[in-house]
C-alpha cells in the first residue's frame, strides 16, 4: 500500500508542476486549454482506487474435499466432492 501511496503522490506533484506552468504561460502565448494535468490527475486516482480494490480483496485459501453425503433420514448415500476455503 506503501508504493502505491507514493505512487500517487508523485503523479499528483507532476499534476500540480504542469497546472503551475501552465498558469505561468496563460499570458503569453495560450494555444488552447491544457489537459496534461487533468489527465495525470485521472491517472493518480485510478492508480489509487486500483491499490484499494486490491487491497480489500480478502486472501482465501481453498481447496476440494470428499466428504459423505446423508439424506435427511440419515441413510449413507455416497459421497460428494466439496470445495472448502478458510
Amino acid at each position: 500500500m506503501k508504493k502505491i501511496v507514493l505512487a500517487t503522490a508523485v503523479i499528483l506533484a507532476m499534476a500540480s508542476v504542469a497546472e503551475a506552468r501552465d498558469r505561468h504561460h496563460r499570458g503569453h502565448h495560450r494555444h488552447g486549454p491544457n489537459w496534461v494535468p487533468y489527465a495525470i490527475g485521472g491517472m493518480a486516482l485510478g492508480i489509487l482506487g486500483a491499490g484499494v480494490a486490491t487491497m480489500h480483496r480478502p486472501f482465501r485459501s481453498c481447496w476440494v474435499e470428499t466428504r459423505d453425503v446423508w439424506d435427511r433420514w440419515g441413510n449413507y448415500r455416497g459421497k460428494r466432492r466439496v470445495e472448502v476455503c478458510d
